[in-house]
């Protein structure tokens, strides 16, 4: 019995300190008829107007040739890995149907009251660019917890 309620406790300790400080919203359109990059270039200006860095933009990866990234971030703190990152993934850019997702994240802190009300605000902004742009209906939403990989 002590076996077990020893493991037991080892387990909720290791789910406590795993927790999940981290937040992220993804707004994504998918079934786009076409690339738009008109519309990417707007939702990089909206990163930048934001005062976000580009990390890098536009980066083609030789394994997904029909694909863009670009990353934006923001230093929050002196801590490690303690920034607002945008993230803005295309895919169909040659062979539609095409999509866009941007991710909005801090994986450190995210679900502290001041870092997610600017993650929110941000994916707001994003969401209503994209609604604009192809229609409320294609674009969805998602909104919660992310947590830093193991091995970051």
């Amino acid at each position: 019995m002590c076996r077990t309620a020893g493991s037991l406790a080892l387990v909720g300790l290791v789910v406590v300190a795993c927790g999940t400080p981290g937040y992220a919203v993804s707004v994504r359109a998918a079934g786009l008829p076409r690339f738009d990059d008109a519309l990417l270039t707007r939702l990089e200006t909206e990163a930048k107007e934001s005062g976000f860095a580009p990390s890098f933009t536009r980066r083609e990866n030789d394994a997904f040739p029909d694909e863009l990234v670009s990353w934006y971030s923001k230093v929050l703190s002196a801590k490690p890995h303690d920034t607002l990152s945008i993230g803005i993934f295309c895919e169909g850019i040659r062979n539609p149907p095409s999509s866009i997702e941007i991710l909005v994240e801090n994986r450190l802190r995210g679900m502290e009251e001041p870092v997610k009300r600017q993650i929110d605000a941000l994916g707001d902004r994003f969401e209503a660019e994209l609604s604009s742009a192809v229609g409320k209906e294609k674009v969805t939403v998602k909104r919660g917890p992310a947590s830093i990989p193991i091995f970051y």
